[in-house]
């Protein structure tokens, strides 16, 4: 009986942890429209930001999973 107890009780707390680590906390940023998503283990960062020049944008989309950035498709576009 108390080994049955003990091993909910470890998978609960395993389970709540994992929770934790993978629920993103969203962020929007005020430089041009970038929304950030941020967990634990992972970041995604969707980009829409203005960059110096007034007609300079950075769009794009950057994946990072433990600060690792593994794919990024984020470029400069320049509007007239």
């Amino acid at each position: 009986m108390y080994y049955k107890k003990r091993k909910m009780i470890i998978s609960l707390i395993i389970t709540i942890l994992l929770v934790l680590t993978l629920v993103p906390k969203t962020f929007y940023l005020k430089d041009g429209g970038t929304i950030r998503h941020e967990a634990m283990l992972y970041q995604i960062i969707n980009w829409h930001a203005m960059r110096g020049v007034r007609n300079t944008y950075y769009i794009g989309l950057e994946v990072k999973v433990l600060g690792i950035t593994i794919y990024n498709d984020a470029k400069e576009i320049e509007r007239k």
